[in-house]
């Protein structure tokens, strides 16, 4: 086991420990919680998975003051977000003290919260993850975060869609994008990932970009950010038609607002791929070494995963250096699922 695994095993066993001491003796139905922090440290496709739990609590506590405490770009998607009254990304700007403390991603900080900020009840991932170590089961992300709130929430309040709100801002930076790129009916690409072994060939990307452009008529636009832009030059050197690029173009609400209007969206197991099933796209999400917790949940989302006796893994070190699993999703493979996506 890595000492990164053993040092998660302790902070959610210290934390499932802080909760049992918060909370011995109370129910949590009974309580009428007033000021509410919710913690979510994580990546975008954790963090989109946990927009119903915001959702399920302006429900179940119209009346509460609800923070949310994450890393930038959550602050970013929170932006028109009905759900909470406040987003932030430093320690420092939390307020004294909370009643309702959740934490919904288990770090050494925030287990640490709970002693400074004294809620009178406190939720916690650690707890869960324990529990279905127990059981024997690994759950959707989504499934686990709403086990983690469940004692708080009537099952008339239980909302298990993401929703990601935009405003005119983000819809109008979209049109113009399209507008300015002459842009018809289009489909969305996102072919980076942040480890190699999650990343699907570029050339095998570009014979689907062709297919879609030759035998559909759709104009195939690159998204994500500047990083991910890398890979345009590359893309269209074997391309004879044009590629628009969005990627490093446009924010994160504003793709948002642009995956509203593709066709579709396909790139690999990363924020975006979550982002767009959100947003109610199309989507096609390409997984290598990625836990099936993360597969889209949603009826026009689809994925190929070719999970070997080796998932999951460290993303890093591969057992099938010379056939890794990303490498094994087939162009047929892919044009089977966008077909079934589009109802060919």
């Amino acid at each position: 086991m890595t000492a990164k695994k053993w040092l998660d095993r302790g902070v959610y066993l210290s934390s499932m420990l802080i909760s049992s001491f918060i909370n011995r003796g109370k129910d949590a139905k009974a309580l009428n919680f007033k000021n509410i922090l919710c913690i979510k440290e994580d990546e975008i496709g954790d963090f989109i998975y946990t927009l119903p739990v915001y959702s399920m609590l302006r429900k179940q506590f119209p009346n509460a003051k609800i923070t949310v405490l994450c890393r930038p770009f959550g602050v970013h998607l929170l932006t028109h977000c009905p759900d909470i009254d406040r987003a932030l990304s430093d320690y420092k700007l939390l307020e004294n003290q909370y009643d309702l403390l959740i934490d919904l991603r288990g770090t050494v900080a925030s287990t640490q919260l709970a002693f400074t900020k004294k809620p009178i009840y406190r939720l916690d991932r650690g707890t869960q993850r324990i529990k279905n170590r127990k059981l024997g089961v690994q759950p959707h992300e989504m499934e686990t975060n709403w086990s983690i709130i469940q004692p708080l929430i009537d099952e008339k309040n239980k909302d298990m869609e993401p929703k990601i709100h935009l405003s005119s801002k983000e819809i109008e930076q979209a049109d113009e994008f399209i507008k300015t790129n002459q842009i018809g009916r289009f489909a969305l690409f996102h072919t980076g990932a942040r480890r190699t072994l999650k990343k699907w060939p570029l050339d095998r990307v570009v014979r689907i970009m062709k297919w879609i452009h030759q035998d559909f008529g759709y104009d195939c636009v690159l998204v994500g950010d500047a990083f991910d832009a890398k890979d345009a030059e590359e893309i269209q050197s074997q391309l004879d038609f044009k590629l628009h690029i969005a990627a490093g173009n446009i924010n994160l609400l504003g793709f948002a607002a642009l995956c509203q209007k593709a066709e579709l969206f396909m790139g690999n197991d990363s924020g975006p791929l979550h982002i767009a099933t959100a947003m109610g796209t199309a989507a096609l999400g390409l997984y290598g070494p990625g836990d099936p917790i993360f597969h889209p949940r949603k009826e026009n989302a689809t994925f190929i995963h070719h999970i070997l006796e080796c998932n999951p893994c460290d993303q890093v070190h591969c057992k099938y250096k010379s056939y890794p699993c990303i490498q094994r999703i087939t162009e047929e493979e892919v044009k089977e699922k966008i077909k079934f996506l589009w109802n060919l």
